[in-house]
């Protein structure tokens, strides 16, 4: 007589997707503001890809993005790659903020800086 066990396959949860918030700014017409964030407690995507692809939509290089670090942040920090990597590997599960993402339209006839600074 041979005894069969049982085993019941269990499949892994998978990383949940990043939600997104998009802020009312219509009496603001050239600023557009958008929250990244995640619903629950848990596995979850990281943030690297979204955020690069962000920088090349359709395939095209952004024109211009900035990264706003705190003075005392380690220089290694400045490399946008080596931010994103560090930042998905040490993400605790309990967090649910992800990002934010601000746009402002500056004006065309004039240098980018120009609208910045």
């Amino acid at each position: 007589m041979s005894m069969r066990t049982k085993t019941k396959v269990v499949a892994k949860p998978e990383p949940e997707a990043l939600s997104r918030y998009v802020a009312d700014a219509s009496d603001h017409p050239g600023f557009r503001y958008a929250r990244y964030f995640w619903r629950e407690n848990g596995l979850k995507c990281g943030i690297k890809t979204a955020v690069l692809a962000k920088l090349q939509p359709a395939g095209h290089q952004a024109a211009r993005h900035d990264l706003l670090l705190p003075e005392a942040a380690a220089g290694e920090y400045a490399d946008l790659d080596h931010l994103l990597t560090r930042y998905d590997a040490t993400q605790p599960l309990i967090e649910r903020n992800a990002y934010v993402q601000y746009t402002v339209d500056l004006p065309a006839d004039r240098p980018v800086h120009a609208g910045w600074e």
